[in-house]
């Protein structure tokens, strides 16, 4: 993303979100690449700005904050040919969660497991309870998780070969 914008800054790691959030309020960092759930309190009350969401679409927790593409910012990799070729218009990055199995697991339990995650997912107490953290729950099937994994994979690989960066 930085590269895309042109711009050179120094990665300083923190040991968590709160941490940080400090460094950002008292001014020892300009800028903090964090989840919404853990900001929104913050920009709400007015203690930090937000500039955009990474996501591809906004977030239901802060529905004025732009994408990183309605902000004008360039898209993170606009060469990305696995990216156009997976349907993605424009490279995002989110924090995505997915429950997984050892290989060969029955398919039978494996439906099973993904019914009763789906009927958990899809219950309106959780849901509430998830948005109010920021998290947007996109329950998907078996299938439709590989075709995500495989999609990330190739986005990811190639920004990590783009930049020379080692395994």
């Amino acid at each position: 993303m930085l590269r895309a914008a042109g711009l050179d800054m120094q990665r300083i790691p923190y040991k968590g979100a709160a941490p940080a959030s400090v460094a950002l309020m008292s001014g020892e960092i300009q800028l903090l690449l964090s989840t919404v759930g853990h900001l929104a309190p913050l920009v709400q009350s007015g203690k930090v700005r937000a500039l955009a969401v990474t996501s591809a679409g906004r977030s239901t927790l802060m529905p004025d904050l732009p994408t990183t593409r309605e902000a004008g910012m360039p898209d993170f990799m606009p060469n990305l040919s696995t990216a156009n070729d997976a349907g993605l218009p424009n490279v995002t990055s989110s924090i995505w969660y997915a429950l997984l199995a050892p290989p060969g697991v029955p398919a039978d339990v494996v439906t099973r497991l993904n019914q009763s995650t789906q009927a958990v997912l899809r219950n309106p107490e959780f849901m509430s309870q998830m948005v109010t953290m920021g998290v947007e729950l996109r329950p998907s099937s078996p299938e439709g998780l590989g075709q995500f994994l495989e999609a990330e994979e190739a986005k990811w690989q190639k920004i990590v070969d783009d930049i020379g960066a080692r395994q």
